[in-house]
């Protein structure tokens, strides 16, 4: 749930900082419909009023205040339920020890390592292409790198953050980003991975895995997958 809240906070930061950029309304926005209980519904709208608020007033101050790391882990509540299909009965509920988590991840954030050339896209999707998977939205397009945010406590790049890497760039290459016309897609050449707890980002070329033609196939082959309704991981 940090690692959520931080998402987020992060998104906010980058909004501030560059000027260059997309993004989608939050995922979190979307729980509010999924939430059956009238309490829970009223939590939901309060926890979304009130970071946008906070939300605001950070964009015009800079200072980052304990209400907006409230909204930031209330906003990761929602998109718990959302993403993961769980219930409101913790809504709210936030722990000294998560709020002070949150804080530090903030305070040893390099924001130049984001430092764009032409864009960043926040919470980038994939048109079509993320239907096809039930839904599919990755964490941030920095020019022609597609990053992925993991806030754990080794910064170990293992086999399942590859699938997902590549597993995005794949509906990248079926759908296109969305937003963007077809003759004006953004190129992704590179996969990369930020790691929250250390301040760093690793990233590697996609040419380095697979040439185009290569990829091109296996992209033809995932698509038979899917369309085939065969059960499928990345």
């Amino acid at each position: 749930m940090v690692g959520t809240a931080y998402d987020y906070v992060l998104r906010f930061m980058l909004q501030r900082k560059y000027e260059c950029m997309f993004f989608h309304p939050w995922v979190a926005e979307q729980s509010l419909a999924r939430l059956s209980n009238l309490d829970d519904k009223i939590k939901g709208y309060r926890i979304v009023t009130n970071a946008l608020a906070n939300l605001n007033s950070y964009l015009k101050t800079g200072k980052i205040e304990l209400g907006l790391l409230r909204s930031a882990i209330g906003l990761a509540q929602l998109d718990m339920i959302y993403r993961a299909g769980t219930d409101g009965e913790n809504l709210g509920s936030i722990s000294k020890d998560d709020l002070l988590d949150l804080n530090r991840l903030t305070e040893i954030t390099n924001l130049k390592l984001f430092r764009p050339k032409e864009l960043i896209f926040l919470n980038p999707t994939f048109k079509e292409a993320s239907r096809l998977v039930g839904g599919a939205d990755a964490d941030l397009l920095i020019d022609d790198c597609l990053v992925e945010i993991k806030t754990t406590n080794r910064a170990r790049f293992d086999r399942d953050t590859f699938n997902q890497l590549i597993g995005y760039y794949v509906l990248s290459m079926i759908g296109g980003i969305s937003f963007y016309s077809q003759s004006g897609q953004p190129k992704i050449k590179r996969l990369g991975v930020y790691y929250s707890r250390y301040a760093q980002i690793v990233s590697f070329r996609v040419s380095q895995i697979a040439t185009l033609k290569e990829m091109k196939r296996f992209v033809r082959h995932f698509k038979k997958i899917i369309e085939k309704n065969q059960p499928y991981v990345f």
